[in-house]
């Protein structure tokens, strides 16, 4: 078991894939080659994938198209060595989101993203051992304590819950049926963590990609899935429906914990050890640099 052990995705690579696979059915349905991903599309599926780690660990961040998580507690909660604990975590992300993932780990953030790069395997593990080898005893040793005295502040909760349909759809029933299905996973979820939300937008694409945001935000919280569906059909209902439709996503947002009837906020504050970290870097130029010497040690 690692004293610290933390994951690194480079969620560029996970968009690559979902644009392609969006990219062949638009093929295949509208006949047309062009495709425009809005930053909502970005925000969506990166919070899913955040979502899925949520599971796993209760520290999850990101850093423009980096995303970071903390398995350190999980790996004794769960019982697993590192690389079967990562496998588990690679083969839900794969069933949900149909994504290849490959996955950086390391005791320190910096070098889970160098060993991401640095690496062919898809469960790229640097140890303590071969960072020692490749960046010298005492840089190991700093990223170590650095690591294990320093704690990040984060609220543990979701931004979003959001799920998709990639179907066609061109009138207000088939837009409420899909919908209808995609917000009753998304209740399920909301009621096993007992929370309640307050904000409902549905996302669309027409036949010429531009995209359609309907969004309501309620007066109390509620995971009552009657009230949530009137609210999707009241939604849909208002909207004038004279094209072809495709991508329908549900997204909540905003939650309380009915437990204690607390709001959760979903914001992070900037930690410690990302300020020293940043420092050291500066100091110490060729350390995220390519090592040929990694080939003969890792």
């Amino acid at each position: 078991m690692w004293n610290a052990f933390v994951g690194y995705i480079y969620f560029e690579q996970c968009m690559e894939q979902i644009k392609e696979k969006k990219i062949q059915w638009i093929d295949k349905v509208f006949q047309s080659h062009k495709q425009n991903f809005s930053l909502q599309e970005y925000d969506f599926y990166k919070q899913k994938i955040k979502n899925i780690l949520y599971e796993y660990c209760d520290d999850v961040f990101d850093e423009d198209n980096d995303i970071y998580f903390d398995l350190t507690k999980s790996q004794y909660l769960y019982g697993m060595d590192s690389r079967e604990l990562l496998e588990e975590i690679a083969s839900k992300i794969d069933k949900e989101l149909d994504i290849h993932l490959y996955l950086g780990v390391s005791f320190h953030k910096d070098l889970a993203k160098w060993i991401y790069y640095h690496s062919p395997d898809r469960y790229k593990i640097l140890t303590y051992r071969q960072a020692k080898s490749i960046f010298g005893k005492d840089i190991r040793q700093k990223m170590l304590e650095e690591t294990l005295k320093s704690q990040r502040n984060h609220v543990v909760l979701p931004k979003m819950y959001g799920e998709e349909k990639l179907l066609q759809f061109t009138n207000f029933n088939e837009a409420f049926q899909i919908a209808e299905k995609l917000s009753l996973k998304l209740v399920h979820q909301l009621k096993e963590k007992d929370y309640g939300m307050r904000t409902i937008q549905i996302q669309f694409y027409d036949s010429h990609y531009h995209c359609y945001l309907l969004e309501e935000k309620l007066r109390n919280f509620t995971n009552v899935n009657n009230e949530i569906q009137n609210i999707i059909w009241r939604l849909l209902k208002d909207f004038s429906f004279q094209n072809i439709y495709f991508d329908l996503k549900v997204i909540f947002s905003d939650f309380v914990d009915l437990q204690d009837n607390q709001i959760l906020c979903s914001h992070k504050r900037t930690s410690t050890i990302q300020e020293k970290w940043s420092l050291f870097k500066n100091n110490n130029p060729t350390f995220l640099k390519n090592h040929f010497f990694f080939e003969k040690t890792v």
